[in-house]
């Protein structure tokens, strides 16, 4: 994780016994918080909301892999990194979107967590940050649609949705 040039101040700042903004720490931490707390909490509002919802939603999903039922028998359509064009990387993000709420779990926990994958996934500060391509371009592109990529059993389709939001992660930080 990078830290902002405020947050390594802040971290430098309550190793030498300081808060952030200069005046001596009481024992016991800064308000009653310990000093690591503090600057977890500074280092987090640095972060981009874009990526912090996408690190929410890689976890919901991690959470959904490691307790979905391995069933084979539901075959979901899923484009692979090979298949990602720059200007396809939306309506891939939406064919995983839409296919989440069919894996197979019976979890409570995990069908909240497959519920808020497809919700924070429809939020504009997603939708319009993943492609920066013009209408024009994405037509020339010639997107596939979400039933005409292959169908792959739950397994694969979650860990080829992994792919896809780590790409996006990775292009956003």
């Amino acid at each position: 994780m990078k830290f902002s040039p405020k947050a390594q101040i802040a971290f430098h700042d309550l190793r030498e016994g300081r808060n952030p903004q200069h005046e001596p720490i009481l024992s016991g931490g800064h308000q009653g918080f310990p000093p690591i707390v503090v600057c977890w909490i500074a280092a987090q509002a640095e972060e981009s909301p874009k990526i912090l919802t996408l690190s929410k939603v890689m976890n919901e999903l991690n959470k959904i892999n490691h307790g979905m039922i391995k069933d084979k028998s539901i075959r979901l359509n899923s484009p692979t990194i090979n298949d990602l064009k720059d200007c396809c990387v939306a309506s891939a993000l939406e064919c995983f979107r839409s296919q989440v709420l069919d894996l197979s779990v019976t979890d409570a926990k995990l069908k909240r967590s497959q519920k808020i994958v497809f919700n924070e996934l429809r939020k504009s500060l997603i939708v319009n940050s993943v492609s920066t391509c013009k209408p024009e371009e994405i037509q020339t592109s010639q997107c596939k649609s979400c039933d005409s990529y292959n169908k792959v059993d739950s397994p694969i389709f979650v860990q080829n949705f992994l792919t896809l939001l780590q790409k996006i992660y990775a292009s956003q930080a």
